[in-house]
């Protein structure tokens, strides 16, 4: 009973990480400098090395927290796969700037980036 359980948890949990690993509706478009693209995407690598240790053994969480979690990362790593690719097109054909489009989702996280940036900043001076 108990192995039935876990493998429909680990199905469903596969099944989750299939959809939120596609964009949604676009939702907003931003045009971006190359240099804020990079910037960006160190923002989100930072983001994603802050979760990195939170799924070791030792810290124990509960399931919906590590959903959470595990949700938040796939919205990053759309972001930063956006991202990454806009700034290569970008060099490719040697424009100064990118279009970016987001879905809700990427929007609300690039806005929380942008916030902690901001906050960091505020209390580094």
């Amino acid at each position: 009973m108990e192995k039935n359980i876990t493998d429909a948890l680990k199905y469903a949990i596969r099944c989750l990480e299939k959809e939120w690993l596609r964009s949604g509706e676009t939702k907003f478009t931003e045009e971006t400098d190359i240099n804020d693209i990079e910037h960006i995407i160190s923002l989100i690598c930072a983001k994603a090395e802050e979760t990195r240790d939170i799924f070791l053994p030792e810290n124990r969480m509960d399931f919906r927290e590590a959903l959470s979690i595990s949700h938040m990362n796939h919205i990053l790593l759309r972001l930063g796969r956006k991202y990454s690719k806009a700034l290569k097109n970008a060099r490719k054909k040697e424009n100064k700037c990118a279009y970016i489009k987001l879905d809700k989702e990427e929007t609300k996280m690039l806005c929380r980036l942008r916030d902690l940036e901001r906050r960091k900043l505020l209390i580094g001076k």
